[in-house]
């Protein structure tokens, strides 16, 4: 495998040769690895975690899982990748914008 000293990260993810398909079936087989991408993302744009309690490696694990899922599930019923990535765009947008409100109204509240 050729990837940083420190890993993969989203600038950086793993290069470990196949198809892209292929490499996309090992990240959505080890959500791990996908929380960790999440996670590493995190430092250019970092969560307001407030005073929540919550395990944060274990907040992305399970969001990694779901998603992974979601996309085990795509690839099960034979949805081509372009599909695929019109799928990921638009979830991406409509996450986006529900943290967006979700600020907004903590911001009201202030």
């Amino acid at each position: 495998m050729s990837h940083s000293a420190s890993g993969p990260t989203p600038e950086n993810p793993p290069e470990d040769g196949g198809s892209s398909a292929e490499r996309l079936s090992r990240i959505l087989a080890n959500p791990a690895l996908l929380a960790r991408l999440a996670r590493e993302a995190e430092g250019e744009d970092p969560i307001d975690w407030g005073g929540l309690t919550l395990d944060r490696g274990a907040a992305y694990e399970l969001m990694a899982s779901q998603i992974a899922e979601m996309f085990r599930n795509y690839n099960a019923q034979g949805l081509g990748r372009d599909q695929q990535l019109v799928l990921a765009l638009g979830t991406i947008v409509k996450l986006a914008t529900e943290s967006f409100v979700l600020n907004q109204r903590l911001l009201s509240r202030s």
